[in-house]
């Protein structure tokens, strides 16, 4: 198997000749500028090529991200996709696993990048989706190019039921770092479902409101390694307590708290305590 570098003059491609490092290694050839013609194979070196097999090596359209499949290195199983940079004095830097999902204990191959790396395509073995032996997969690669959309979801409820059916919830998305708020909006009337999509890393705050009832106020991460896609937060309203607070008597001229009036301000600290946003 071989690949072409973009301005045609470089030709990697894979072989188990004699002086390898092990099995199926990588080599390239370059073309000679006069003649047009290539010249002799020379192995990329150890730091790509192992003790095992190397092969199915794909360069990116800008020449610098060499990647390919190798039974060595840090491996799962199997054939493992990797990539290794190109660095400025023309040689490749130590190669890189893919990881998991892509990479599985069994053999991933044939790996090609496409719509300027937000796409890719590559051949598989799973035996419970497949519909052969090897089959091709198609992927995306998110980044912040193509960064991967969050969606946060759930279900507002009530512990005891509205009486005031007019009335409609208000959910707020809050900026953490900039303590702005982003959006506004309602959940469903019926079923109380909600859905808010971002595809913006950071930390936010949501803050569930109605009248009559508590609000509440839930943190969420959307992740900068586009690690998630779903975010849950179920919300419960709990109506407000009716609170009676005796009034605070001070001296004439005088603002020091009475000893019988501590328990009362004991009562009010509590009731701020535990509803911070009680205006």
């Amino acid at each position: 198997h071989a690949c072409v570098s973009p301005d045609r003059k470089t030709l990697y491609f894979t072989s188990n000749r004699k002086g390898g490092y092990g099995g199926l290694d990588i080599y390239k050839s370059e073309k000679n500028n006069l003649s047009a013609e290539r010249g002799p194979a020379v192995n990329i070196g150890p730091i790509q090529n192992s003790k095992f097999n190397e092969d199915r090596p794909f360069l990116t359209s800008n020449g610098n991200t060499l990647f390919f499949s190798s039974q060595g290195h840090d491996n799962m199983g199997g054939f493992d996709i990797f990539y290794s940079s190109k660095l400025e004095d023309g040689s490749w830097s130590k190669p890189v696993n893919i990881g998991y999902p892509i990479n599985t204990t069994d053999d991933n191959l044939f790996f090609v990048p496409v719509n300027n790396g937000i796409n890719a395509y590559y051949s598989m073995f799973l035996t419970d989706k497949g519909f052969g032996l090897e089959d091709i997969y198609r992927l995306e690669i998110y980044s912040d190019k193509n960064p991967r959309e969050v969606a946060v979801n759930g279900i507002v409820s009530y512990s005891e039921k509205p009486k005031d059916t007019e009335t409609r919830a208000k959910i707020s998305v809050i900026d953490k770092s900039r303590l702005k708020t982003i959006t506004e909006f309602e959940p469903d009337k019926e079923s109380g479902k909600y859905i808010y999509s971002t595809k913006t890393p950071g930390s936010y705050t949501m803050l569930f409101e109605r009248k009559g009832y508590q609000p509440v106020s839930k943190d969420f991460i959307v992740p900068d390694d586009y690690s998630i896609a779903e975010i849950v937060l179920n919300t419960e309203f709990k109506p407000f307590e009716e609170i009676v607070l005796r009034s605070i008597y001070f001296d004439f001229d005088d603002y020091s708290i009475k000893k019988s009036a501590k328990s009362s301000m004991e009562e009010l600290y509590k009731v701020m305590y535990e509803n911070p946003d009680l205006k």
